[in-house]
């Protein structure tokens, strides 16, 4: 079987991609009398990182800028959303998508795990420190070991901005086949796919004391992916795709509903106090835990419209199912440390099996005290509930 290897540049085509702007970056897959090889997907790139205070600060060993990026998503962070259409129509339009990969990211891989060459190449890293010094690229050029701390140690320029080869957790990378053969689209099937993501505010990415006035741009962007010989016998393609819903919650007992157009197997929740989004001193990705939560409950109906409910009054409970929302893998982020400093929390359940959802709502209910609890200045704390199903797709 011939394999192809394909690279295709932005249709806007411009010398960097700005963040602050929300660009949008769009990819036509064309593959003519050939088939996509999924979950071959991958998105490269070239970060430029510009502190308020200066690019000689990322120049100079001795400086230290209090700038990072959320470890656990990585260079998936600069993508705010991102929509997969398939011969012309929409299959999945993924908002707070980078969140979404943070979440996912905390509950299946210890910090450890981040170590290896899979999840570096992606910007993924142990600790927030860690991000600072990914974000300074290859330093190199003629050394002068300054004293002052205001000049830059390296008289020259950066030699190689940070590069970045991110494999998106979209619905055309978690794809797979039922027989267990290799999932393959024929073009005669798909036609010309279209991938386009939008990029996040430099806020949305960027966090700490310094990041006020701190921008990113990308660079040199191009997707890759796989081509195979076609048949007309490729097994019919099943793929894991997610419907997110965002709503504020402002009371002690808070009530969700979404429906969701098709079969869903799980659901994961994560939180933010609504006066971080999008701030630039604050993680816009961080997985916040929620005031005193007494009691969750999910109500649906399932394909035999009988009425499902789940609830749960012990928070550890809620931890672990949420947890199990995605996949089990043995491996995780929430230790209790983390979770008490606002990482690696979240709500959730596994439903067991891929339940229609289509024709009914699906109801989340939360008490806890997120009407009442208050800040250091005494004010309550409105907070960010973000939702995702996780469905199932038939290409």
């Amino acid at each position: 079987m011939s394999i192809q290897y394909h690279q295709v540049f932005p249709e806007n085509t411009l010398t960097s991609y700005s963040g602050d702007a929300q660009t949008q970056i769009d990819f036509l897959l064309t593959y003519e009398g050939k088939a996509l090889e999924m979950n071959s997907l991958r998105l490269n790139f070239d970060l430029d990182i510009t502190p308020a205070s200066g690019a000689d600060d990322f120049k100079n060993v001795r400086a230290d800028p209090d700038l990072f990026y959320d470890p656990a998503a990585g260079l998936h962070g600069v993508i705010s959303s991102c929509v997969t259409s398939v011969n012309g129509a929409v299959i999945e339009n993924l908002n707070s998508y980078a969140r979404m990969v943070a979440m996912e990211t905390q509950s299946t891989l210890t910090t450890d795990e981040l170590n290896v060459g899979s999840q570096s190449c992606e910007g993924k890293v142990a600790n927030q420190r860690l991000t600072n010094l990914f974000m300074r690229g290859v330093v190199a050029g003629e050394f002068t070991d300054n004293t002052d701390e205001t000049t830059a140690n390296y008289l020259t320029a950066l030699v190689e901005k940070p590069s970045a080869s991110i494999k998106p957790r979209i619905c055309l990378n978690k794809c797979f086949t039922e027989d267990g053969s290799m999932p393959l689209l024929s073009f005669s099937r798909s036609g010309v796919i279209r991938v386009s993501f939008r990029l996040a505010r430099s806020s949305a990415f960027l966090y700490g004391s310094n990041a006020t006035g701190s921008t990113y741009a990308l660079s040199n962007v191009r997707l890759t992916y796989v081509s195979r010989d076609d048949s007309p016998n490729l097994a019919p393609i099943l793929s894991r795709g997610v419907t997110n819903v965002k709503q504020a919650i402002t009371s002690n007992a808070a009530n969700i509903q979404a429906i969701i157009p098709g079969s869903a197997r799980a659901v994961s929740v994560s939180f933010q106090p609504q006066a971080n989004e999008n701030t630039a001193f604050h993680n816009n990705l961080q997985l916040y835990k929620i005031p005193s939560l007494t009691q969750v409950q999910y109500l649906f109906n399932d394909s035999t419209n009988q009425y499902i409910t789940f609830i749960i009054k012990s928070e550890i409970e809620s931890l672990e199912r949420y947890l199990e929302s995605f996949t089990d893998t043995g491996s995780n982020s929430a230790s209790l440390q983390a979770i008490k400093s606002n990482n690696a929390y979240g709500l959730g359940t596994s439903l067991g099996q891929y339940v229609n959802l289509a024709n009914s709502k699906f109801s989340i209910q939360i008490q806890s005290a997120i009407g009442t609890a208050t800040n250091g200045a005494g004010d309550t704390v409105p907070m960010l509930a973000y939702i995702y199903f996780h469905t199932l797709l038939r290409l």
